[in-house]
């Protein structure tokens, strides 16, 4: 059994620690966010001395949630082993994910055109991508407030780019926007867009204001088609978490046919990939008129990310990897 200390309690993240809980392992999540940076030294340390860990778990961008600085002098002080999980990869890997791989022992990215640049830095790095976690991603009845035709729960982010990227392509979540999202709003479908952000993006009959992430398979299960946005669509392996939890959920997914969601699904068979406006609106009027092709292909994705994408799966690969160094 490893011991684990992870500062890092997003529910998204969350599912890989109690995967790895589950795994016979002891994880102990400590929640700074409500403590003022000024005093995260002492509630650091301290979460140190009782849980006594063989590793630290980092996941995503750490200054949103403890004193990184602080967290990385402990570990080296103390010899710690400290994993990171660069989720922001590709979009993030400069501004954000490199200089925090810099100070950890062993990598995780999505991206696997991210694990040169870590190699290059002697640092140990693999591929993890996100998953699913059945016991939570899974079918609920509809609920009547929620019950839509076609639902996105999403934020409202513009022109956000992946490094390296060419200039045309910076944009790619606006994209999506345009590919999938804006043109159902010019027709008369029964359309729910929640999260934060889309007054004056889209017109106010379709916003439903903020949504739990732990609400969200309840959403998926409710609404006959779900949108899925992506960020980065020239990585052979990153997505974000929406496919795979969609999928769990028995939903039936429409989203941009990335080179990674290719990669890891088949279009029509597991879920619906577009990546025109005519072509998404083409996909919402077969599939909201053929009830049972709708169904089968949300049957078929459940069964594909369930079987081969569910992170306990994902914490054995990363607990492997782990024991090859320590």
């Amino acid at each position: 059994m490893l011991k684990m200390l992870t500062f890092c309690v997003s529910p998204l993240y969350m599912n890989l620690w109690r995967a790895l809980a589950g795994a016979g392992h002891r994880v102990t999540p400590v929640d700074l966010t409500s403590i003022p940076g000024q005093d995260h030294e002492a509630h650091l340390i301290k979460a140190v001395d009782e849980a006594k860990p063989d590793l630290v778990l980092t996941a995503g961008h750490p200054g949103s949630y403890a004193n990184f600085a602080v967290l990385d002098r402990i570990c080296r002080e103390k010899g710690i082993f400290h994993v990171y999980w660069a989720t922001g990869d590709r979009v993030f890997h400069h501004a954000c994910s490199m200089k925090i791989a810099s100070s950890c022992d062993l990598i995780f990215t999505p991206a696997a055109e991210c694990l040169e640049d870590y190699r290059q830095m002697k640092k140990p790095a693999e591929i993890l991508i996100y998953g699913c976690s059945p016991e939570h991603h899974h079918p609920y009845s509809p609920d009547p407030g929620l019950t839509c035709d076609i639902a996105l729960a999403a934020d409202y982010v513009h022109a956000c780019g992946a490094d390296g990227a060419e200039s045309s392509e910076r944009y790619f979540r606006q994209y999506c926007l345009e590919t999938l999202l804006f043109p159902l709003t010019r027709h008369p479908y029964n359309l729910s867009v929640w999260g934060n952000g889309w007054e004056g993006r889209i017109p106010d009959r379709y916003i439903r204001g903020k949504i739990s992430y732990e609400k969200i398979p309840r959403l998926y299960s409710s609404a006959k088609i779900v949108l899925g946005l992506e960020w980065d669509h020239l990585s052979e392996t990153q997505t974000t978490e929406i496919p795979f939890e969609a999928l769990a959920s028995k939903a039936f997914l429409l989203t941009y046919r990335t080179k990674a969601i290719s990669n890891l699904f088949i279009d029509r068979t597991h879920l619906a990939l577009s990546h025109s406006a005519d072509e998404t609106v083409q996909v919402v009027d077969y599939y909201l008129k053929h009830e049972e092709a709708r169904n089968q292909v949300a049957a078929e994705g459940q069964r594909e990310v369930c079987g081969k994408h569910n992170y306990g799966q994902r914490a054995g690969m990363l607990i492997d990897k782990v024991k090859e160094y320590i």
